[in-house]
């Protein structure tokens, strides 16, 4: 009888956990994601374009994390159902490596129910409320890491998914920093917060799950399957910066190889951008060396070569410099429709 009714409750919870996604609407098919890598003609965009291009790569939506817009906020008085559902589903959950993968699912939908309550302008409170449950989330997932690290078959089973979990991590990355320009100064606290804690435990999954000699053609692919502009990877090469000079020395060098093979294969393809066609690129480079110290650092490392040194001195400007353009354009801007003070010419 026992075994009867613990089996009809099984069935139950089986049904719930199928039953209540659908109500609250959290599930989401994922999107099909395009590695195409991109020609050398496509470096050849407009300048304006490139400029939006520096917006694109820090814009960071469900579907690029294969997830759907959250609904239902850790504000909900109903958001326990969404929390129940989660642990029935990991609850039916057997193997490692599909527990790797549902985590780091959660982790998608936690931070980007960060960004759907700052969104919604929801108070100091609420905003790092949701910010400690995504904290919690990405500590479940290298949780399982650690468990998956030591059982040889549910580590090869986490690689196939590992390029995908790599490049996910690396949006989380960029969405983090761009919430924390969208909020008051004492909610930023927290969300560099948030987002120093999961640099550490993006490097220290990445490093358990994936061997230190493959991991730099591993993160290689991750950063291809990017949606983004064409220099995508610039934003990418900031990260990676951050984690190798978090990164305790035993690890650091597998970092800094990763990092080095990423800058290399950039560095490759912006040469065969002929002299007369960079517009683009100088343009997208100058906004991501104004947005930040870490981005100017990148991009003296990227034109460190014989065939891009050139663009220095056009990028890298002082701070006088671009002050003084500023002042030129804005008078240029304010004479426009003016009546000039010369004089008519006479016939």
């Amino acid at each position: 009888m026992r075994k009867k009714i613990l089996f009809l409750g099984l069935i139950f919870l089986l049904g719930l956990t199928m039953a209540v996604p659908r109500l609250i609407k959290a599930e989401a098919q994922p999107p099909t994601v395009s590695n195409d890598t991109e020609t050398v003609n496509s470096l050849y965009q407009p300048d304006q374009e490139a400029v939006q291009g520096a917006d694109l790569d820090e814009n960071v939506t469900p579907d690029d994390l294969e997830i759907e817009k959250p609904r239902l906020l850790p504000t909900s008085p109903f958001y326990f159902l969404k929390e129940w559902t989660r642990r029935v589903r990991l609850f039916f959950t057997f193997n490692q490596a599909n527990k790797l993968k549902l985590q780091s699912k959660f982790a998608n939908e936690k931070l980007m129910e960060i960004k759907e309550t700052i969104e919604k302008n929801k108070n100091q409170g609420a905003i790092e409320k949701a910010a400690s449950a995504y904290q919690k989330q990405i500590d479940k997932v290298q949780e399982i890491a650690e468990k998956i690290k030591g059982n040889p078959k549910a580590k090869d089973e986490a690689k196939s998914f590992l390029e995908k979990w790599m490049r996910h991590q690396i949006l989380h990355q960029k969405l983090l920093q761009e919430l924390k320009k969208r909020v008051p100064p004492q909610t930023a606290e927290k969300i560099e917060e948030t987002r120093n804690r999961h640099l550490k435990r993006f490097r220290d999954v990445m490093l358990k799950l994936e061997d230190k000699n493959k991991l730099p053609e591993r993160l290689e692919k991750a950063v291809e399957g990017l949606r983004g502009s064409s220099f995508k990877e610039i934003k990418a090469l900031e990260i990676l910066k951050e984690i190798e000079d978090k990164t305790p020395k035993k690890d650091k060098k597998t970092i800094e190889n990763a990092r080095k093979r990423l800058l290399k294969r950039l560095q490759d393809r912006l040469e065969k951008i002929p002299e007369d066609k960079r517009g683009a690129l100088k343009n997208y480079m100058e906004k991501v060396s104004e947005n930040s110290p870490e981005g100017t650092k990148i991009i003296q490392e990227i034109i460190n070569t014989p065939k891009l040194k050139n663009l220095e001195k056009e990028i890298l400007k002082t701070e006088p410099e671009r002050e003084r353009e500023t002042k030129t354009e804005r008078e240029r801007n304010n004479n426009k429709g003016r009546p000039s003070n010369k004089p008519a010419k006479t016939n």
